[in-house]
Formats: structure tokens, C-alpha cells, sequence
């Protein structure tokens, strides 16, 4: 994680520090794989609704019902393939409040972003760096050393 951060400028260094620090004073900051189960995809899948909602993968549509629908089945055909499941569900907790929530892939070696959900009341933590430095941290320790987004638009390294 230091060495990450390492290799990162000053000011983006300086800022997820900064953010880290602030949200560890409410708690400790952590990402936390949960189980595939349908409870964690519901869980997944109200912080998603809860930032994006109408704009997000799960309105109240006939395609969010088949979004809804298509991670659940998702969900529970990687489940059936216990340890080398790739699918991850994951939460970020400060504290006790769970902040945010993400979906991934883990091949073992490279950890595939594919989307998130926060709670829009805890931007005093600032969710989405905090979110990037625990899932950072907790995967790295882990053993990956290579990350890729798989949505959006945003610059990832």
C-alpha cells in the first residue's frame, strides 16, 4: 500500500491521506468481501439504488426488475463454484456504518471493478476515495497487484 501510494504525486498522495485520516476518526476503515448470497446482493444492490436511483442499474423498470434478476442469478451461480469463484461482493465500513458497496471480479491475480453503490449521507467520509483506499489496501494485501475498471468513464490506474 505505501508503495502504491508511492508512486503516486504529492497532491493525490497528500489527498487520499488526508481523506483516510479524516474518515478513521470516525472508525476504522475497511473493506469487507461478503458472502454470495442473496441478502448481499440486495445489499448491494440498495446502496447502488441509493446513490444512482433512477439514473442506476435497478429502477423500478422492467429492465431494472431484469437487472435486479440478472445479479441475483449471477450471484448465485458463482456461489456454486466456492473458491474459485471470481464474482465479489464487498462492502466499506467506517466504523460500524457501511458507506458503500461495490461488485468486482477476482481472477487471483487481477481484481475487475465493475460498479458501486454508496450512501449518500455519509459524504463526510468522502465514500468513493475512502471506498478506493480500502479496497486498494485489503486486495493488495491479498496478493493483487493489478486493477482494472470495468464501467464508466472515470481514469484508472
Amino acid at each position: 500500500w505505501e508503495e502504491y501510494l508511492g508512486m503516486l504525486g504529492k497532491k493525490a498522495r497528500h489527498e487520499i491521506r488526508r481523506k483516510l485520516r479524516r474518515a478513521e476518526a470516525a472508525g476504522p476503515v475497511r473493506f469487507r468481501e461478503l458472502p454470495l448470497t442473496s441478502a448481499s446482493a440486495d445489499a448491494f444492490i440498495a446502496l447502488h439504488q441509493a446513490r444512482w436511483g433512477a439514473q442506476g442499474l435497478f429502477p423500478d423498470t422492467a429492465d431494472g426488475e431484469r437487472g435486479r434478476r440478472f445479479l441475483h442469478r449471477l450471484t448465485e451461480l458463482e456461489s456454486m463454484e466456492g473458491t474459485d469463484a471470481q464474482l465479489v461482493l464487498g462492502e466499506v465500513a467506517v466504523g460500524d456504518r457501511v458507506v458503500f458497496a461495490t461488485v468486482a471480479f477476482d481472477d487471483g491475480a487481477t481484481c475487475y471493478f465493475y460498479n458501486a453503490g454508496m450512501d449518500p449521507a455519509a459524504r463526510e467520509f468522502s465514500p468513493g476515495r475512502t471506498r478506493t483506499a480500502a479496497y486498494l489496501r485489503d486486495r493488495m494485501a491479498a496478493g493483487r497487484n493489478r486493477f482494472a475498471p470495468l464501467r464508466g468513464a472515470e481514469p484508472h490506474q
